[in-house]
């Protein structure tokens, strides 16, 4: 009986951890880099435009992921980046999403200068950035999704002050009219203004010694066109399972010797994707 039970606990934990991934892919990402790479400088893109991730830097990898599963994420510890293509990203209509750590010295950064998660600059006339940022006038950090002040007018800033220690999901979505940052699938803040597009490529991570990531980064993708609200806060919520991994774990412990099709069936009624 004990057997049969640690047979359907791991057909349980093998199904939830596909979620995430599963509806990252069926919104049709450009790039998704899940961060997993338990070693070497190649990051493989799970998305359309096969556009792997380059590291550099040496991001300390195969650390404890955003996900409640057992994924993998990066930690930049202030040097490690990753780089993909331009190509990753269109201007026009765009999404960009990722799961964020911060650490005390992010925090620090912030307010001295900015913490990028993304960023597409290749001189300060054009581009865009994602991170954190303690603009002026202002007493405390946000995250934020702004262009460069000498190419562009969008600054699009949540209320949330990050704190250490904790995963963010950040996502910024562009439909060729508003702008609108979400955090933890919740719509953070929204706006319009002009981005100048930028032909450089996209990185995540390190930029300069003053515009750092300390922390850890996971489940990166890019889309060509805006997400909606259900998807993203669908992303956000597919990838904290842990409460539906006990409610189906306990309900699974009451069929002991029933069968691999009735632990479907529940998966099944509970809305887990198989």
């Amino acid at each position: 009986m004990a057997g049969t039970n640690e047979g359907l606990a791991a057909y349980l934990t093998n199904t939830i951890q596909r979620r995430y991934r599963t509806a990252v892919l069926a919104d049709t990402p450009v790039g998704y880099w899940r961060m997993d790479a338990p070693s070497g400088t190649t990051e493989t893109d799970l998305g359309s435009g096969g556009h792997d991730g380059a590291y550099s830097g040496s991001p300390t990898q195969a650390q404890p992921g955003a996900l409640a599963e057992s994924d993998t994420a990066i930690v930049c510890a202030s040097v490690g980046k990753m780089t993909v293509a331009a190509a990753a990203f269109s201007a026009t209509a765009f999404t960009v999403e990722a799961w964020v750590k911060f650490t005390a010295t992010d925090l620090a950064q912030m307010v001295a200068n900015e913490v990028f998660i993304a960023t597409q600059q290749t001189a300060g006339t054009s581009g865009w950035r994602l991170g954190a940022h303690k603009f002026a006038g202002e007493a405390d950090p946000h995250l934020a999704f702004w262009t460069t002040q000498e190419g562009g007018t969008v600054k699009v800033e949540a209320a949330d002050v990050p704190s250490p220690g904790v995963w963010y999901h950040v996502a910024i979505t562009y439909d060729g009219t508003t702008y609108r940052l979400y955090v933890n699938g919740a719509l953070a803040a929204q706006g319009t203004g002009t981005l100048v597009a930028d032909a450089g490529s996209v990185i995540f991570g390190h930029i300069s010694s003053t515009e750092s990531l300390d922390g850890a980064l996971d489940e990166c993708a890019t889309y060509s066109a805006a997400l909606s609200a259900t998807r993203i806060a669908a992303h956000y919520a597919l990838s904290r399972p842990a409460d539906v991994t006990t409610m189906l774990t306990s309900r699974l412990n009451a069929l002991t010797g029933e069968g691999t099709a009735r632990v479907k069936a529940v998966l099944t009624a509970a809305g887990v994707a198989q």
